[in-house]
């Protein structure tokens, strides 16, 4: 109320308000600066991991980067963009994934599914087996959850052109159930 009252007042505030007010936008502005740091210091980009993978091995970087869970969930929502490079990243990567990673770039691939199809399920017998990426990519999904992401994947498939891949489309939509 004071600090509203002061702020609202057209007398000139006492030095103790200034002071607080000075160290309040001190402060703010501290807080911004580190999360813009870590902001800039996570940021990924595919080609920085193909090129790490050719480097070190898909086992090396796809462990090391799951150990941190801040970089793993920033692979993770870039692959489920649907986005070709981010896909052939979680080909690379998952050749090299323990069961967890597996999954979560499973998940995260099942997710793509609605925005790239036809690139996911390119895809589909290398590396990737049918019944690891065609699923509901949810820990505990409710029958809604379910049927909106079905419907989902559904409308995306009907955009696929290639024959070969709508028969991949078709196998795969049965499996989400």
């Amino acid at each position: 109320m004071k600090v509203l009252a002061i702020l609202t007042s057209k007398r000139k505030p006492e030095p103790t308000t200034n002071k607080f007010m000075q160290l309040t936008t001190i402060l703010v502005l501290l807080c911004l600066f580190v999360v813009s740091c870590a902001h800039h210091q996570t940021k990924i980009d595919s080609e920085s991991i193909s090129s790490e993978i050719k480097k070190k091995g898909a086992k090396v970087v796809t462990t090391s980067l799951y150990a941190d869970s801040q970089k793993w969930d920033g692979v993770l929502s870039h692959i489920e963009t649907g986005d070709v490079h981010w896909i052939e990243v979680a080909a690379q990567l998952y050749r090299g994934a323990e069961p967890a990673a597996a999954e979560g770039i499973s998940f995260s691939l099942a997710r793509a599914l609605r925005e790239n199809p036809t690139e996911v399920l390119k895809r589909i017998g290398s590396p990737f087996r049918l019944e690891s990426v065609c699923q509901v990519p949810y820990s505990e999904p409710t029958r809604k959850m379910v049927d909106a992401f079905r419907r989902e994947v559904l409308i995306s498939f009907s955009m696929i052109k290639v024959p070969a891949i709508r028969a991949v489309a078709t196998k795969c939509i049965a499996r989400i159930k």
